[in-house]
Protein backbone atom coordinates (compact mmCIF):
# COMPACT_ATOMS: atom_id res chain seq x y z
CA UNK A 1 0.00 0.00 0.00
CA UNK A 2 1.22 3.06 -0.87
CA UNK A 3 0.86 6.09 -3.70
CA UNK A 4 2.76 6.31 -7.07
CA UNK A 5 4.19 9.27 -8.47
CA UNK A 6 4.32 9.88 -12.26
CA UNK A 7 7.93 8.36 -12.19
CA UNK A 8 6.31 5.25 -11.25
CA UNK A 9 8.16 5.48 -7.77
CA UNK A 10 6.22 4.23 -5.19
CA UNK A 11 6.28 6.51 -1.74
CA UNK A 12 5.37 4.16 1.17
CA UNK A 13 2.15 5.52 3.32
CA UNK A 14 1.01 5.23 6.57
CA UNK A 15 1.98 2.06 8.20
CA UNK A 16 -1.36 -0.26 8.71
CA UNK A 17 0.12 -2.68 11.56
CA UNK A 18 -1.36 -2.63 14.84
CA UNK A 19 0.50 -5.96 16.56
CA UNK A 20 1.83 -6.25 20.02
CA UNK A 21 4.90 -8.14 19.38
CA UNK A 22 6.07 -8.63 22.72
CA UNK A 23 4.32 -8.87 25.70
CA UNK A 24 5.93 -9.55 29.76
CA UNK A 25 5.08 -8.80 33.52
CA UNK A 26 7.82 -9.19 35.68
CA UNK A 27 5.92 -12.05 37.94
CA UNK A 28 5.04 -13.99 35.10
CA UNK A 29 6.57 -17.61 34.93
CA UNK A 30 7.64 -18.19 31.47
CA UNK A 31 7.10 -16.50 28.40
CA UNK A 32 3.90 -15.07 26.90
CA UNK A 33 2.20 -16.74 24.09
CA UNK A 34 1.38 -14.64 21.57
CA UNK A 35 -1.17 -15.45 18.79
CA UNK A 36 -0.93 -12.86 16.26
CA UNK A 37 -3.55 -14.26 14.51
CA UNK A 38 -6.51 -14.66 17.23
CA UNK A 39 -5.23 -11.55 18.58
CA UNK A 40 -4.79 -13.25 21.86
CA UNK A 41 -2.00 -12.25 24.66
CA UNK A 42 -1.79 -15.46 27.27
CA UNK A 43 0.28 -14.87 30.85
CA UNK A 44 0.83 -17.03 33.87
CA UNK A 45 1.97 -15.24 36.81
CA UNK A 46 3.60 -16.87 40.22
CA UNK A 47 1.16 -17.82 42.76
CA UNK A 48 0.29 -15.18 45.37
CA UNK A 49 0.50 -12.18 42.54
CA UNK A 50 -2.00 -9.76 43.15
CA UNK A 51 -3.29 -9.36 40.17
CA UNK A 52 -5.68 -6.51 40.32
CA UNK A 53 -2.37 -4.11 39.49
CA UNK A 54 0.18 -5.39 37.09
CA UNK A 55 2.46 -3.26 35.24
CA UNK A 56 3.12 -4.73 31.98
CA UNK A 57 6.56 -4.59 28.98
CA UNK A 58 5.46 -4.61 25.62
CA UNK A 59 6.68 -3.60 22.52
CA UNK A 60 4.28 -2.71 19.11
CA UNK A 61 4.61 -2.72 15.13
CA UNK A 62 7.02 0.56 14.42
CA UNK A 63 3.90 1.68 12.51
CA UNK A 64 1.45 2.16 15.83
CA UNK A 65 0.66 5.10 17.05
CA UNK A 66 -1.03 4.14 19.96
CA UNK A 67 -2.10 1.69 22.87
CA UNK A 68 -5.16 2.08 25.04
CA UNK A 69 -7.08 0.10 27.49
CA UNK A 70 -10.63 1.50 28.11
CA UNK A 71 -9.25 4.91 26.53
CA UNK A 72 -6.59 5.16 28.41
CA UNK A 73 -3.26 5.45 26.94
CA UNK A 74 -0.84 2.30 27.80
CA UNK A 75 2.74 3.36 28.81
CA UNK A 76 4.98 0.01 28.59
CA UNK A 77 6.68 -0.59 32.24
CA UNK A 78 4.57 2.62 33.61
CA UNK A 79 0.60 1.65 33.55
CA UNK A 80 -1.33 -0.59 35.35
CA UNK A 81 -4.53 -2.69 34.76
CA UNK A 82 -6.25 -4.56 36.57
CA UNK A 83 -5.95 -8.19 35.63
CA UNK A 84 -9.01 -9.75 37.46
CA UNK A 85 -10.48 -10.50 34.07
CA UNK A 86 -9.22 -10.49 30.59
CA UNK A 87 -7.93 -7.07 29.24
CA UNK A 88 -8.79 -5.82 25.77
CA UNK A 89 -6.10 -3.82 24.48
CA UNK A 90 -6.67 -1.10 21.11
CA UNK A 91 -3.46 -0.85 19.08
CA UNK A 92 -3.78 2.30 16.65
CA UNK A 93 -1.65 1.86 13.55
CA UNK A 94 -0.47 4.95 11.56
CA UNK A 95 -2.33 5.05 9.19
CA UNK A 96 -5.35 6.40 12.23
CA UNK A 97 -7.74 4.10 11.04
CA UNK A 98 -6.59 0.44 11.30
CA UNK A 99 -7.13 -0.44 14.93
CA UNK A 100 -6.64 -4.23 16.47
CA UNK A 101 -8.03 -5.47 19.99
CA UNK A 102 -5.75 -7.51 21.92
CA UNK A 103 -7.14 -9.45 24.37
CA UNK A 104 -4.54 -10.58 27.28
CA UNK A 105 -5.45 -13.03 29.88
CA UNK A 106 -3.71 -13.87 32.91
CA UNK A 107 -4.04 -16.71 35.38
CA UNK A 108 -1.96 -17.65 38.32
CA UNK A 109 -0.09 -20.41 38.36
CA UNK A 110 -0.96 -23.28 41.10
CA UNK A 111 0.34 -23.14 44.59
CA UNK A 112 3.86 -25.07 44.88
CA UNK A 113 3.60 -28.69 45.69
CA UNK A 114 4.30 -29.27 49.10
CA UNK A 115 6.80 -32.17 50.21
CA UNK A 116 5.03 -34.57 52.05
CA UNK A 117 5.27 -34.60 55.91
CA UNK A 118 8.39 -36.22 57.07
CA UNK A 119 7.61 -38.88 59.55
CA UNK A 120 9.64 -40.32 62.53
CA UNK A 121 8.75 -43.99 63.82
CA UNK A 122 9.81 -44.38 67.25
CA UNK A 123 9.68 -47.42 69.45
CA UNK A 124 10.35 -48.02 72.57
CA UNK A 125 12.36 -50.71 74.06
CA UNK A 126 11.46 -52.91 76.97
CA UNK A 127 14.08 -54.90 78.89
CA UNK A 128 12.73 -57.00 81.04
CA UNK A 129 15.37 -58.32 83.74
CA UNK A 130 15.37 -62.09 84.63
Amino acid sequence: SGTSDATGTTAAGPGSEAEILTYSFAEQTGSATINSIAGTIDVEVVYGTDVSSLVATFTTSASSTSIQVAGVDQVSTVTDNDFSSPVTYVVTAQDGTTTRDWVVTVTIAPPPAVPPAVTTNTATICRSSA
